[in-house]
Protein backbone atom coordinates (compact mmCIF):
# COMPACT_ATOMS: atom_id res chain seq x y z
CA UNK A 1 0.00 0.00 0.00
CA UNK A 2 2.76 2.50 1.05
CA UNK A 3 4.53 1.51 -2.24
CA UNK A 4 1.40 2.31 -4.25
CA UNK A 5 0.87 6.06 -2.44
CA UNK A 6 4.27 6.68 -3.36
CA UNK A 7 3.70 5.39 -6.93
CA UNK A 8 0.60 7.34 -7.04
CA UNK A 9 2.06 10.62 -5.90
CA UNK A 10 5.22 10.24 -8.28
CA UNK A 11 3.03 9.66 -11.29
CA UNK A 12 1.28 13.24 -10.30
CA UNK A 13 4.52 15.14 -11.02
CA UNK A 14 5.66 16.72 -13.87
CA UNK A 15 8.20 14.12 -15.79
CA UNK A 16 10.53 16.62 -15.93
CA UNK A 17 10.44 17.20 -12.33
CA UNK A 18 11.05 13.59 -11.39
CA UNK A 19 14.09 13.58 -14.37
CA UNK A 20 15.74 16.52 -13.52
CA UNK A 21 15.65 15.21 -9.43
CA UNK A 22 17.51 11.77 -10.72
CA UNK A 23 19.44 13.11 -12.75
CA UNK A 24 20.87 15.82 -10.13
CA UNK A 25 21.30 12.85 -7.36
CA UNK A 26 23.07 10.76 -10.20
CA UNK A 27 25.39 14.23 -10.74
CA UNK A 28 26.32 13.69 -7.17
CA UNK A 29 24.96 17.46 -6.42
CA UNK A 30 24.42 17.87 -2.73
CA UNK A 31 20.40 17.44 -1.20
CA UNK A 32 20.63 20.98 -1.22
CA UNK A 33 21.09 21.84 -4.58
CA UNK A 34 18.75 18.80 -5.53
CA UNK A 35 15.72 20.77 -3.80
CA UNK A 36 16.76 24.35 -5.03
CA UNK A 37 17.28 22.93 -8.54
CA UNK A 38 13.26 21.62 -8.25
CA UNK A 39 11.62 24.08 -6.13
CA UNK A 40 12.72 26.28 -9.40
CA UNK A 41 10.87 24.28 -11.52
CA UNK A 42 7.92 24.43 -9.21
CA UNK A 43 7.83 21.53 -7.74
CA UNK A 44 6.69 22.04 -4.24
CA UNK A 45 9.01 20.40 -0.88
CA UNK A 46 6.88 17.25 -0.51
CA UNK A 47 7.21 16.01 -4.36
CA UNK A 48 11.02 16.66 -4.53
CA UNK A 49 11.15 14.33 -1.27
CA UNK A 50 8.73 11.69 -2.71
CA UNK A 51 11.07 12.33 -5.95
CA UNK A 52 14.05 11.88 -3.72
CA UNK A 53 12.71 8.77 -2.51
CA UNK A 54 11.23 7.21 -5.43
CA UNK A 55 15.08 7.50 -6.79
CA UNK A 56 17.04 6.55 -3.87
CA UNK A 57 15.59 5.36 -0.96
CA UNK A 58 18.68 5.07 1.16
CA UNK A 59 19.17 9.22 1.05
CA UNK A 60 15.43 9.41 1.79
CA UNK A 61 16.23 10.17 6.00
CA UNK A 62 18.91 12.81 4.99
CA UNK A 63 16.04 13.72 2.30
CA UNK A 64 13.37 14.31 5.21
CA UNK A 65 16.22 16.30 7.25
CA UNK A 66 16.40 18.37 4.29
CA UNK A 67 13.04 19.19 3.08
CA UNK A 68 11.86 19.98 7.30
CA UNK A 69 14.77 22.53 6.93
CA UNK A 70 13.22 23.71 3.89
CA UNK A 71 9.62 23.68 5.39
CA UNK A 72 9.78 23.11 9.16
CA UNK A 73 5.77 24.18 9.80
CA UNK A 74 5.14 21.22 7.52
CA UNK A 75 7.64 18.66 9.62
CA UNK A 76 4.82 16.72 10.99
CA UNK A 77 3.24 16.16 7.43
CA UNK A 78 6.99 15.68 6.16
CA UNK A 79 7.52 12.85 8.80
CA UNK A 80 3.90 11.35 7.90
CA UNK A 81 4.67 10.92 4.43
CA UNK A 82 8.40 9.54 5.00
CA UNK A 83 6.80 6.99 6.82
CA UNK A 84 4.14 6.24 4.65
CA UNK A 85 6.76 5.94 1.88
CA UNK A 86 8.39 3.05 3.83
CA UNK A 87 10.96 4.43 5.33
CA UNK A 88 11.65 3.28 9.56
CA UNK A 89 9.65 4.90 11.57
CA UNK A 90 12.13 5.43 14.44
CA UNK A 91 14.66 7.02 12.23
CA UNK A 92 12.31 9.16 10.63
CA UNK A 93 10.78 10.56 14.43
CA UNK A 94 14.58 11.21 15.29
CA UNK A 95 15.68 13.46 12.25
CA UNK A 96 12.17 15.22 12.11
CA UNK A 97 12.80 15.75 15.85
CA UNK A 98 15.58 16.93 15.38
CA UNK A 99 15.00 19.55 12.25
CA UNK A 100 12.08 20.46 13.77
CA UNK A 101 13.10 20.60 17.80
CA UNK A 102 10.01 23.45 18.36
CA UNK A 103 7.63 20.79 16.98
CA UNK A 104 8.78 17.69 18.74
CA UNK A 105 5.86 16.98 20.52
CA UNK A 106 3.46 17.56 17.73
CA UNK A 107 5.79 14.86 15.89
CA UNK A 108 5.73 12.34 18.85
CA UNK A 109 2.20 12.67 19.14
CA UNK A 110 1.47 12.38 15.05
CA UNK A 111 4.22 9.04 15.18
CA UNK A 112 1.92 7.37 18.53
CA UNK A 113 -1.36 7.92 16.12
CA UNK A 114 0.40 6.59 13.20
CA UNK A 115 1.28 3.28 15.54
CA UNK A 116 4.67 3.66 16.17
CA UNK A 117 5.72 2.09 19.47
CA UNK A 118 6.54 4.48 22.39
CA UNK A 119 10.06 3.08 22.95
CA UNK A 120 10.90 3.45 19.92
CA UNK A 121 9.57 7.11 20.21
CA UNK A 122 11.36 7.30 23.69
CA UNK A 123 14.52 6.62 21.84
CA UNK A 124 14.01 8.48 18.99
CA UNK A 125 13.58 11.32 21.34
CA UNK A 126 16.85 10.81 23.06
CA UNK A 127 18.63 10.09 19.85
CA UNK A 128 17.48 13.95 19.06
CA UNK A 129 18.73 15.49 22.14
CA UNK A 130 14.71 15.80 23.36
CA UNK A 131 13.33 15.24 27.14
CA UNK A 132 11.43 12.37 26.34
CA UNK A 133 9.77 13.18 29.90
CA UNK A 134 8.12 16.54 27.95
CA UNK A 135 7.06 14.44 24.99
CA UNK A 136 5.07 11.98 27.19
CA UNK A 137 1.52 12.71 28.20
CA UNK A 138 1.34 13.47 31.99
CA UNK A 139 0.82 10.87 34.72
CA UNK A 140 -1.64 11.44 37.81
CA UNK A 141 0.31 13.33 40.24
CA UNK A 142 0.41 11.77 44.09
CA UNK A 143 -0.87 13.55 47.21
CA UNK A 144 1.32 15.71 49.19
CA UNK A 145 0.02 14.43 52.35
CA UNK A 146 -0.79 10.93 53.57
CA UNK A 147 -4.45 9.95 54.65
CA UNK A 148 -5.02 7.01 57.13
CA UNK A 149 -7.45 4.03 56.10
CA UNK A 150 -10.61 5.13 57.25
CA UNK A 151 -10.30 8.59 57.26
CA UNK A 152 -11.96 11.14 54.77
CA UNK A 153 -9.46 14.08 54.19
CA UNK A 154 -7.71 14.55 57.27
CA UNK A 155 -3.56 14.32 57.33
CA UNK A 156 -2.26 11.36 59.65
CA UNK A 157 0.58 13.02 62.43
CA UNK A 158 2.31 10.09 63.80
CA UNK A 159 3.22 10.88 67.37
CA UNK A 160 6.30 12.06 68.11
CA UNK A 161 8.47 9.17 70.12
CA UNK A 162 7.91 8.87 73.67
CA UNK A 163 4.67 10.44 73.92
CA UNK A 164 2.84 7.61 75.69
CA UNK A 165 0.77 7.64 72.69
CA UNK A 166 1.80 3.45 72.01
CA UNK A 167 0.31 0.19 72.27
CA UNK A 168 1.80 0.14 75.57
CA UNK A 169 5.89 0.32 76.83
CA UNK A 170 5.28 3.15 79.25
CA UNK A 171 6.19 5.59 76.39
CA UNK A 172 9.92 5.85 77.77
CA UNK A 173 12.58 3.75 75.58
CA UNK A 174 14.37 1.06 77.50
CA UNK A 175 17.58 0.58 78.41
CA UNK A 176 18.17 -2.29 75.75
Amino acid sequence: MRRLLLGALVGMLPFSAIADVASDLQAGQPLATVFANAQQTGSSVESILASIIAADSSLGIEALSAAIALDPANAVSLAEFAIASGLPAEAVATAAMQSAPAQAAAIFASMQKLGVPEANLLAAALNAGQDPTALLAATAAGRGQTIAPGQTGRAVTPPPFGSNAGGGGGGGASAS
